[in-house]
């Protein structure tokens, strides 16, 4: 019964995020229908730079909040969430300030092959996105507040009610004929209202009898979160690396080609990370109570689950990728496939959380390194991997650069879990999973190229996707890596059964 209350709410969130994935992903595609390339280019490197600023003031605090929900008693929760609001709201008018003061040295970071009207744009703007980060952050641990408490159905209402919001704020502007600065003002009121939700909605959700904090309970947080923040931090800024070095060496309608293509196809990397935010909390437990048997075999389990919708996805978007991509955002970004292609790949050890199990272990420092190790190889090899082969070589920098530190996170689980490296992920299942899922994009592709030349594209990509899971789920079902349960479970969640 505990096993499926847990799938059962693994489920919620994992749907949830996917959902709330599709939502954002809409918004992308909107924006990049609605405006035109240049305009595209500015509101990315916005939401670059915001997105950055919004990373490093979080560093890790919202995190913390799984491990030291476990570590306190109930009746200090809220005030160790008001303690992990209140210094996010510091932190954030840090950051806005940042945001705000970067409008004076943008110029000088761009290519020189961006407009003067371009750049322009970019400095005008910067200041409402100053503004937006000062009014999020403070409400970031909201969510993961929610999951803590065990209220994994009321995280998946708030996620989704703040991305349809979102969506109304920036794209509805913008569909109804009114100007980038209306859609950054619309955006604006939507932090404002989501400040004021997220305060009462906390209220309401934490325990109301609450009792001070033991003393050092604030250093031992910053203790526990530097490490993690500096993680957090450094792997978002690598996700820009590459498209910084794009925008500065490349023109601009480069960066909106690569800013197309160079995705992991948010859909599914959410997957991962959702069900880790669940199950880290049952790592902490087993970590504390030292069950290193029911710890393996949930890690393993989640591993599994994962694989088998992550690595057929990924599988499949490579092989539809030029239909995928040029009915999602238009012939004119023909010049993104490749990139898309490339980036995918970096989807084959997307089957777990990574930092989830390595934060039950305390071990905040390891996920620090982690990152620092990404980033490292990933800025000495995008500069010229760019020069030499423009935005493939970018996106390809960034897939080496993966395929390097998953080894060495895989070794450092592996003296934390004390097995050994072949042990940390069940390669046997997941080698399996994955050749299942080649053998199909393979005769998908040649269905593809062979029978369909003819059809709209739109008809061909139905037809690709729908032959290659078909195909898949006959090969995987035949070889027994998909049993009944897999399909029932399958099919719970296609009808949102929980």
């Amino acid at each position: 019964m505990a096993e499926k209350n847990l799938a059962k709410k693994a489920a919620v969130v994992v749907i949830s995020r996917v959902l709330t994935t599709i939502i954002d992903l809409f918004i992308a595609i909107a924006i990049v229908r609605l405006l035109s390339k240049g305009d595209f280019a500015v509101i990315s490197y916005l939401l670059m730079t915001y997105q950055a600023g919004r990373y490093i003031a979080q560093f890790g605090f919202p995190d913390s909040i799984f491990y030291f929900f476990e570590h306190i008693s109930e009746d200090s929760r809220r005030a160790f969430a008001y303690q992990t609001c209140s210094i996010l709201l510091v932190t954030g008018l840090i950051a806005g300030a940042v945001i705000f003061g970067f409008k004076y040295f943008v110029a000088g970071v761009l290519s020189a092959e961006w407009t003067l009207q371009q750049v322009g744009a970019v400095q005008e703007f910067l200041p409402y996105m100053a503004a937006i980060a000062i009014l999020e952050i403070p409400t970031w641990p909201v969510n993961n507040i929610l999951l803590a408490l065990d209220r994994q159905k009321q995280a998946a209402w708030y996620q989704l009610l703040m991305s349809l919001f979102t969506f109304l704020s920036l794209v509805v502007p913008l569909a109804l004929g009114y100007s980038l600065k209306i859609a950054l003002t619309a955006m604006l009121v939507y932090a404002a209202t989501r400040f004021v939700i997220s305060i009462i909605w906390a209220n309401m959700a934490l325990p109301h009898n609450g009792e001070p904090l033991e003393k050092g309970t604030l250093r031992k947080q910053v203790a526990f979160s530097l490490p993690l923040g500096a993680s957090l931090l450094v792997n978002r800024l690598n996700k820009y690396v590459d498209k910084f070095v794009v925008s500065a060496l490349l023109p601009a309608a480069a960066l909106a080609d690569y800013n197309v293509g160079a995705q992991e196809i948010p859909v599914i990397t959410v997957i991962p990370y959702a069900l880790g935010s669940v199950l880290i909390s049952r790592y902490v437990r087993f970590v504390k109570d030292e069950n290193q048997t029911d710890l393996l075999a949930l890690w393993h389990k989640g591993i599994q689950k994962v694989s088998l919708i992550v690595l057929p996805l990924m599988v499949m978007f490579i092989t539809v990728a030029e239909d995928f991509v040029t009915l999602l955002f238009g012939e004119n970004y023909i010049g993104a496939v490749v990139p898309f292609q490339i980036y995918s790949l970096i989807l084959l050890q997307r089957v777990a959380s990574y930092s989830s199990i390595l934060q039950a272990h305390d071990d905040s420092k390891g996920v620090a390194k982690i990152a620092v190790l990404l980033l490292t190889a990933n800025c000495i090899l995008s500069v010229p991997f760019t020069k030499l082969w423009g935005i493939g070589g970018a996106a390809a920098s960034t897939l080496t650069a993966n395929a390097f530190v998953w080894i060495y996170i895989l070794k450092r689980i592996s003296k934390h879990l004390k097995i050994s490296f072949f042990q940390v992920i069940p390669f046997k299942f997941y080698l399996s999973i994955l050749m299942n899922s080649i053998l199909s994009g393979v005769l998908t592709y040649f269905i593809r190229t062979g029978f369909l030349e003819t059809f709209s594209r739109s008809l061909a990509l139905i037809i690709s996707v729908i032959t290659f899971f078909v195909i898949f789920a006959t090969f995987a079902t035949l070889t027994g890596t998909l049993n009944k349960d897999d399909w029932k479970q399958l099919r719970n969640w296609t009808i949102l059964k929980f």
